[in-house]
């Protein structure tokens, strides 16, 4: 059996991501795949908002 960790294969993250990710899942009582879809929403959000703030303009 192989020893390599199950990963999705869409992410890998670097070992200094991976790193931040452990440290804010730590930090805020959170599992790893919390932190990582917490992030995903918030850069979402933050694509979306000047879209919508050019439109308004």
């Amino acid at each position: 059996m192989s020893s390599v960790k199950n990963k999705p294969m869409c992410f890998r993250p670097s070992a200094e991501l991976e790193k931040r990710i452990k440290a804010a899942a730590k930090r805020e009582k959170r599992s790893n795949s919390q932190i990582i879809a917490l992030a995903v929403e918030a850069g979402i959000s933050n694509f979306e908002a000047p879209t919508s703030a050019a439109i308004q303009e």
